[in-house]
């Protein structure tokens, strides 16, 4: 159906089956893509496993389901962590941190965005609700409530916090 250069990571069907959504690197930084040298810009410039990223964003895409044109939902210099359709098909829910200091804090906030792309929408701050580490999101089968996961952050200033009140 499509052919990334980064690959394709986390489809999944739209609940309506019009279109899958997935997560791919995109490549953000100085310098061309792949050259030798790597300018290291960010805290996080490499996982074990999954090597170096300097430049490279994880965004949202989809594709309608028949095939056609990937669309790139999700656009700049932060990684989209996880998603979720809304049953109707026409809502993407997504956890990230679009702050330049993103790299030192635990706080995300989700957002809402359109299956076409377009300006997201805040829908919850993290930092504001002292609710960091937002993973996972579902859709209530209505489409009226969205569940996450997440763990209290009573201080921000202390990296130990418990997971217990969410």
């Amino acid at each position: 159906m499509t052919s990334i250069k980064a690959g394709v990571q986390n489809p999944a069907w739209s609940p309506d089956g019009r279109f899958i959504l997935f997560t791919s690197s995109v490549f953000k930084g100085e310098g061309e893509e792949g050259d030798d040298v790597k300018v290291i810009t960010r805290i996080k410039y490499r996982f074990d496993g999954r090597g170096y990223f300097p430049g490279k964003w994880s965004h949202l895409f989809s594709i309608p389901s028949e095939g056609g044109e990937v669309t790139q939902l999700t656009d700049g210099e932060y990684d989209v962590v996880a998603s979720s359709v809304s049953p109707d098909g026409g809502r993407v829910a997504f956890t990230c941190n679009m702050d330049e200091h993103a790299a030192i804090s635990f706080f995300r906030n989700i957002y809402i965005v359109g299956p076409e792309g377009g300006a997201p929408e805040l829908f919850l701050e993290g930092e504001k609700t002292g609710i960091g580490g937002l993973g996972s999101l579902a859709w209530s089968p209505d489409g009226k409530h969205l569940a996450f996961e997440g763990s209290v952050i009573e201080d921000p200033g202390n990296v130990g916090h418990k997971n217990d009140e969410v």
